[in-house]
């Protein structure tokens, strides 16, 4: 029924998809409008938003806070479950989860286009796995990397809302953020081991160094997460900013510079192997052009961290700051793709 041709345009689509996302995710973040929509799959009950306070039903916060508690002592129940039995204590205790967002219809469209964007992805992605039953006899690593890809990207949505009905609840938030990129990678995974790989588009860097630099660019996203989440905290008791209007840095605490002092680092490698490989006349044209490419995303990266900091994150810098960093660990996850997908001890020949 489906060809191999089907799967790899399903399965690029389903991880560009997912790269949208988080930058439409980055936007959701930097504009506030995360509680947009303090419903979900619905958006103030409706299956589309309002356009202004007069479209509300006149019931509209008391239907949406008594389905929110509903929802939230479901999530209790399930912590409990899990064994997490204290965090669920807190989730039934803590005030704030039950606060009622202002209804801004801005914030709310923008918070709708990224469900309506979610649920295109989740399309893609199953297409995707009913194109991968082909390879499930020939080439079983790529169904199941693909089922595993699958899996994430449907339970990620699921933690979605759970992000919604707990209010953008700490920690939770950070981790839809983060298994986002466990599903790229599984994405892109399944893509690379499906086909066959030209050694001539060989990274000229051993396995080991881009294994290395994937895993410092992921703790620097995860420290990122948390860096964020501290910021939030710190806006919401209104110790964001010095008098002067810059980031107040001491409140920030060691883990902003951990973060920024990681960045230099990721940074520093790349320059290095950029300017090896810029010097090797005979480097292949594909690899040194990702290189190009990289090293420019993480100089926008470092830039726009720096403007972060002087001008406590406007919009378009948060916006910046996350894509630039996302597309960045996307090709680091290509190249490490491309020496598994050949075999490590194979030698790069150059174009």
């Amino acid at each position: 029924m489906f060809k191999a041709t089907f799967f790899r345009k399903v399965g690029a689509l389903s991880y560009l998809s997912v790269f949208i996302l988080i930058l439409l995710g980055g936007v959701v973040r930097s504009t506030g409008s995360g509680m947009g929509c303090p419903d979900w799959p619905k958006c103030f009950d409706m299956l589309v938003p309002p356009t202004c306070a007069c479209q509300l039903p006149p019931d509209a916060e008391t239907r949406l806070n008594a389905k929110r508690e509903e929802k939230l002592e479901k999530f209790a129940l399930l912590l409990e479950k899990l064994g997490l039995g204290e965090k669920a204590i807190e989730i039934r205790k803590d005030t704030r989860l039950r606060e009622h967002e202002p209804f801004n219809p801005v914030k709310a469209w923008i918070e709708y286009i990224n469900r309506l964007y979610g649920a295109l992805t989740g399309i893609f992605t199953l297409l995707m796995f009913a194109s991968a039953f082909q390879f499930f006899r020939n080439k079983p690593l790529v169904f199941w990397l693909t089922l595993a890809g699958t899996f994430l990207i449907f339970f990620n949505a699921w933690l979605g809302s759970k992000v919604v009905v707990t209010n953008l609840l700490p920690g939770l938030v950070s981790m839809h953020f983060m298994i986002s990129f466990a599903a790229v990678v599984l994405i892109m995974a399944a893509l690379r081991f499906q086909k066959t790989v030209n050694p001539k588009l060989l990274p000229g860097e051993k396995l080991s160094m881009w294994i290395g630099l994937a895993v410092l660019s992921l703790l620097q996203i995860s420290l990122g997460a948390l860096v964020r989440e501290r910021v939030d905290l710190l806006e919401n008791a209104g110790q964001l900013t010095q008098d002067n209007g810059w980031l107040n840095l001491a409140a920030m605490g060691n883990l902003f510079l951990l973060h920024r002092g990681l960045s230099m680092v990721v940074l520093g490698i790349h320059a290095w192997i950029w300017w090896k490989a810029f010097r090797n006349k005979e480097s292949n044209r594909v690899y040194m052009n990702l290189l190009h490419v990289i090293m420019v995303l993480f100089l926008v990266q470092i830039s726009t961290g720096a403007l972060n900091t002087m001008y406590p994150f406007p919009v378009v810098a948060r916006t910046l700051h996350i894509l630039a960093g996302s597309i960045g660990f996307g090709i680091q996850v290509h190249f490490v793709l491309q020496w598994l997908r050949i075999g490590k001890n194979e030698t790069a020949v150059n174009a």
